[in-house]
């Protein structure tokens, strides 16, 4: 009787340690190609972001911000913009020139909820009223840069917001 126990016992042990091994395996080859899958998304993105930046090399942050001058928007708020999407592809590119027609999403791969929820930081910040999704008003809708800065400073300022002063 001792010896079947045993036999049981080693049987389930080396059952165990296959599945065990296999379950590593598997893992290890999903980690394996999904690390190349991102690493090859990753050169993708850089050669495609340095591409844009060769292209506006000319471009500076004096040209974004007095194109917004003229269209009253404030500095503290087209420099602040600015510097949120150089940022975000720092990554890849430093120095990277903001251009007024930038598609948020197609450019920057920054998803249009999480702009949301920089704008209601930054109203705070700046002391702005949003609008409310109540019905009443139409809905904006943001797809550039421009329409973001265009978007903010529409917003009204709440009472003594230093925002609007140059």
């Amino acid at each position: 009787m001792p010896s079947t126990c045993m036999s049981k016992i080693m049987r389930d042990y080396v059952l165990f340690t296959l599945a065990f091994v296999l379950a590593v395996g598997f893992w290890g080859s999903v980690i394996f190609v999904c690390r190349r899958k991102w690493r090859q998304a990753w050169s993708l993105e850089s050669a495609r972001l340095n591409a844009l930046a060769q292209q506006r090399a000319n471009r500076s942050r004096e040209e974004f911000l007095e194109f917004f001058r003229n269209r009253k928007v404030p500095d503290s708020i087209a420099n602040h913009v600015f510097s949120f999407f150089q940022e975000s592809v720092a990554v890849h590119v430093r120095n990277f020139s903001v251009l007024p027609g930038d598609e948020i999403e197609a450019v920057y791969h920054v998803d249009i909820e999480d702009v949301e929820l920089e704008v209601e930081k930054w109203a705070k910040h700046w002391n702005l009223k949003l609008p409310t999704p109540d019905g009443t008003q139409k809905q904006c809708i943001v797809k550039t840069v421009e329409d973001l800065l265009l978007f903010l400073a529409a917003c009204p300022s709440r009472a003594g917001s230093a925002h609007r002063k140059k």
